[in-house]
């Protein structure tokens, strides 16, 4: 068999390149499932143009790779909001505001949720995020004070958000953008998670009101008060310093 040839390539302004280390994204490929696993493998390449040592890169050995010594990258001003960064995290509160909440509910005993929610500025709780490895997490504070890592945290009241984990279903069109950078993700989400639209339930506990999540958001709706009732929500076993994790 006819040994590969090393594949060169000539870079503007600059000496003939030789090829020397290859990064190939593998795909898993299931007619089942729609999101397929991918992951990324780094090979040296020898003289021949053979691929050798396959070793497999998360994506936050890929990003140590382009953020290593000798790489440029465009300064960005970081606000008040962020509380802990690294190259593939980072982690913001935002403050309690007052603004619209969406509901599009398909159970019968609930449809007075959409009409409800119609035209009305509510308060929301304080929320804190997590984007990590393009995935979002998201707890409720009872506090507009800026955390601390000893902070207790508090489920977030609202379905589409486990409250074991805290992992957010994100609205159509709210997807992270590896194009861009941590800090304008971290914006996009943050203008446009408010604007999301809620609606199947969610296992689980999500606030110690007596009547549960929907009570708590017909009193707020109804009610309108000027700060969000932080007394029913439901305190985890986290504080900030577990959230970094």
């Amino acid at each position: 068999m006819d040994q590969e040839k090393v594949i060169f390539v000539d870079v503007e302004r600059r000496r003939q390149m030789k090829p020397y280390e290859a990064l190939i994204v593998y795909r898993e490929e299931s007619q089942y499932v729609m999101d397929c696993g991918r992951e990324i493998i780094h090979f040296e390449i020898t003289s021949s143009g053979s691929f050798v040592k396959p070793k497999a890169l998360s994506l936050r050995h890929l990003q140590d790779i382009f953020n290593s010594p000798g790489q440029t990258g465009r300064l960005e001003y970081l606000d008040r909001r962020i509380l802990a960064l690294n190259n593939t995290s980072i982690v913001w509160f935002e403050p309690s505001r007052e603004t619209e909440i969406f509901f599009d509910v398909p159970e019968k005993g609930r449809k007075d949720l959409n009409k409800l929610c119609k035209g009305r500025l509510v308060r929301w709780p304080a929320l804190l995020f997590k984007l990590s490895d393009g995935r979002l997490f998201c707890r409720a504070l009872n506090s507009n004070r800026r955390p601390t890592s000893k902070t207790k945290l508090f489920v977030a009241p609202l379905t589409h958000i486990a409250p074991d984990s805290g992992a957010v279903c994100l609205p159509p069109g709210l997807k992270f953008d590896p194009a861009i950078s941590l800090f304008a993700n971290m914006r996009n989400f943050s203008e446009n998670f408010y604007n999301g639209v809620f609606g199947h339930g969610t296992g689980g506990t999500l606030t110690t009101h007596p009547d549960g999540h929907d009570g708590l958001w017909r009193e707020v709706l109804q009610d309108q008060p000027k700060r969000f009732p932080t007394q029913y929500l439901k305190e985890t076993t986290q504080t900030l310093q577990d959230f970094l994790r």
